[in-house]
């Protein structure tokens, strides 16, 4: 009971600067935790504000960029060498003839695929390239293989 006596015995001071201390504490502390809130509320507005203009520009980056390599291929289909290849119905002389077409090509072109109208790989040349391989693009390229068949022009990525 002494103790209690002794509890109840601290000045009126003490008595009245403990809650307000305590209330202090509480006010900082919610304080804190709400502006933190809205700090990170904001930066994750912002981040997602930043991301959707920036996915924005990348879309039309490889929109440009997909109808820039239409063009560019689209004049293949004029060039004398590769006309003079197709010309030929003998598979093994088209086949010694598309290296000369691909070195005829821009550097951006790294391969060179023909195909028969049934989609049967006639032939193909590539640069060297070691992150580029021939046989998985082979068989990846067939969905834009039918496009180019039905005479569409078509860009597309392809992983491989």
């Amino acid at each position: 009971m002494s103790k209690l006596r002794k509890l109840l015995a601290v000045s009126f001071r003490a008595k009245v600067l403990v809650p307000v201390i305590f209330v202090m504490i509480c006010l900082l502390a919610t304080t804190a935790f709400v502006v933190n809130q809205r700090i990170t509320k904001q930066f994750e507005t912002e981040a997602t504000r930043t991301l959707s203009h920036a996915a924005e520009g990348f879309n039309d980056w490889r929109k440009d960029r997909a109808k820039n390599l239409v063009l560019s291929v689209s004049d293949l289909r004029n060039e004398p060498h590769l006309k003079a290849a197709l010309t030929k119905t003998d598979a093994a002389t088209i086949r010694d003839q598309l290296p000369v077409v691909l070195k005829a090509t821009r550097d951006e072109v790294k391969i060179i695929l023909l195909t028969s109208a049934s989609e049967q790989l006639i032939g193909s040349a590539t640069r060297d390239d070691p992150l580029l391989p021939a046989t998985d693009f082979q068989k990846a390229i067939l969905p834009v293989v039918k496009y180019a068949l039905r005479g569409e022009d078509k860009s597309d990525t392809i992983h491989v």
